[in-house]
């Protein structure tokens, strides 16, 4: 079995866990796709992790208090010095989420219930 499998089985227990014990009135939309989303979570995030530590491993922290020395209040220095230097990056990491997660999507489609894919397609 391999993991994006497993954890994908894994969420989707504990969310019928969660559904009949803690939460059984509360339906949303949300508890059908919990252990894909969890699955392809837990599968990229430590890849895009270890990327984000090397970016602020190089990051100049001087700019950003230069910029609270000018009178910048932490939002807009998140905004206009943070966010500029680190956006490249994070789109780089979101497209490399979404590569590693649509390459791990078959398998971790198998977790799926057949009553989560007959609910959209099985009209009836």
């Amino acid at each position: 079995m391999s993991p994006p499998l497993g954890i994908a089985l894994e969420f989707r227990v504990v969310d019928d866990v969660l559904h009949k014990t803690i939460l059984p009135h509360w339906n949303t939309g949300m508890g059908l796709f919990t252990s894909g989303l969890g699955a392809h979570l837990s599968w990229t995030l430590p890849f895009n992790l270890l990327i984000m530590f090397a970016i602020f491993n190089r990051f100049d922290s001087r700019l950003e208090e230069a910029a609270r020395d000018l009178g910048a209040t932490p939002w807009q220095s998140f905004r206009f010095v943070i966010l500029p230097i680190i956006l490249p990056s994070v789109i780089g990491i979101g497209l490399f989420g979404f590569t590693l997660s649509w390459d791990e999507l078959a398998r971790s489609s198998q977790a799926f219930s057949p009553v989560n894919s007959c609910r959209w397609s099985c009209r009836g």
